[in-house]
């Protein structure tokens, strides 16, 4: 990709706007319906921006990720619920918590133990979008 970059833009934030259409993307190619979970694995760049998407379309974001910082990030940008990814009772808190069905997972990470959970989590038909895949 090449582009022009503005003289007034941060270059930190300028480098990162590539993995922010990455969630983007993905969000429009699994085309959850409007207020319906999309949950997202991972909170790093790919999955702090996918987030963001999801929350300003009308989504109910949920979060997974094991880091206490990206968590708190993740609320701010609008996450409905955050939850450990090793948490061993993931599955009856998610269900407590979310009162709907998750049809879409978002999975920015590449840990065959995060691809475990996106299945765990996927209800019948679901979508699971992989953006970081797992052993690369």
């Amino acid at each position: 990709m090449l582009a022009r970059i503005p003289s007034r833009l941060d270059l930190k934030s300028a480098s990162l706007a590539q993995l922010y259409a990455f969630g983007q993307v993905a969000i429009a190619n699994a085309a959850p319906v409007r207020g319906s979970a999309v949950a997202v694995i991972g909170l790093g760049a790919l999955g702090l921006g996918t987030i963001e998407q999801s929350a300003s379309q009308g989504f109910v974001p949920i979060a997974f990720s094991n880091s206490g910082r990206n968590t708190r990030i993740a609320r701010m940008l609008g996450a409905a619920h955050c939850f450990r990814k090793d948490d061993r009772r993931i599955s009856e808190k998610l269900a407590k918590a979310v009162l709907q069905q998750i049809g879409t997972i978002i999975l920015t990470t590449n840990s065959w133990a995060d691809w475990d959970l996106a299945l765990r989590i996927a209800s019948k038909n679901a979508t699971i979008c992989v953006l970081g895949f797992p052993g690369r």
